[in-house]
């Protein structure tokens, strides 16, 4: 989406303010927002941001662990690896077999980048 900001309030717009980097795919069926993020926020970030995903139903992406939530309408998978705190979030993830599709890739693209 060329037009594509994090909105407020959204995981997504939480990691942008941690300095980190987010994209956003028009599902071209739906018109829906796909957004992509990921950050390497400091320690205490990072910890607030762990704290905060853990309400959330865990899951897991090629052994790593996070959560999945719903907030204001928008489901988000988070996983933390390391310093690195990744999330796959849309209107159209009402639970965390729907990210399923998408987060596993996300995740993968990451470990073999050296992330």
């Amino acid at each position: 989406d060329p037009n594509y900001a994090p909105k407020p309030g959204t995981v997504a717009s939480a990691v942008k303010a941690q300095l980190g980097q987010t994209c956003g795919w028009i599902n071209e069926t739906s018109g829906e927002i796909l957004e992509v993020a990921v950050a390497a926020p400091t320690a205490s970030a990072l910890a607030a941001a762990k704290s905060a995903a853990a309400g959330g139903t865990p899951i897991s992406a090629y052994g790593e662990q996070g959560y999945f939530g719903v907030t204001g309408g928008i489901g988000s998978a988070q996983i933390f690896m390391g310093r690195l705190w990744l999330t796959v979030s849309s209107p159209e993830f009402v639970s965390a077999q729907d990210a399923n599709a998408i987060f596993p890739v996300v995740v993968h693209n990451q470990m073999t980048a050296g992330g």
